[in-house]
């Protein structure tokens, strides 16, 4: 028995175990998710599969070109696939498997956003209320410097929340400035971030 042929049996074998290659397609999907880029030492950090079982997956997954998409487009654009392909003395799928890894998308600030800013409001008025009844409460039942205290300290929260006010205000009235600042990765709801 080869040594090639030993390896590839190692292989199949870890490849037919469910639960290891649900591990490993949910690791990746993880890392898609938040956008980190996917390498062998990335999957063994998030997978804690042993060497072996990962050169399997890691070698099925990412090495061997086994799946196909298919793709619609217009005439046009597979003439132009191809004679960019052949300019660059490639086939059309390297040329798209390398350009995978060069794209650069932009995400628009979309109605997506629009429910994420929305639920932020939603939450200021529910803390409004909250407050209110705080408020309410200080009145009826602390007196003297207790209410006091708890009063200021309510208020210096109250600013805070009017600082966070302002800043969803300003995303929702210029989305583009906001969307600079996604791209860049800084979390458009922090007001630290936004002095």
């Amino acid at each position: 028995m080869t040594r090639k042929y030993k390896k590839k049996l190692i292989d199949e074998y870890y490849l037919q175990d469910a639960e290891l290659a649900g591990s490993f397609e949910n690791a990746i999907d993880q890392l898609l998710k938040n956008d980190i880029r996917i390498t062998k030492n990335r999957l063994k950090n998030e997978t804690k599969f042993k060497s072996a079982q990962l050169d399997a997956f890691y070698r099925f997954h990412c090495k061997e070109k086994k799946a196909r998409i298919e793709m619609n487009c217009t005439l046009l654009d597979k003439k132009i696939w191809k004679y960019k392909a052949e300019k660059a003395g490639k086939t059309v799928s390297q040329l798209v498997a390398e350009s995978l890894h060069q794209t650069y998308i932009v995400v628009p600030f979309t109605d997506k956003t629009r429910k994420e800013m929305q639920q932020v409001i939603n939450e200021r008025v529910r803390f409004n209320s909250l407050l209110n009844q705080a408020v309410k409460w200080c009145n009826t039942h602390k007196s003297g410097v207790e209410a006091i205290q708890i009063l200021l300290e309510l208020n210096q929260l109250n600013k805070a929340f009017e600082q966070h006010d302002l800043r969803v205000m300003s995303i929702l009235a210029e989305p583009l400035v906001d969307h600079k600042f996604r791209v860049a990765r800084v979390d458009p709801l922090d007001v630290q971030s936004w002095r």
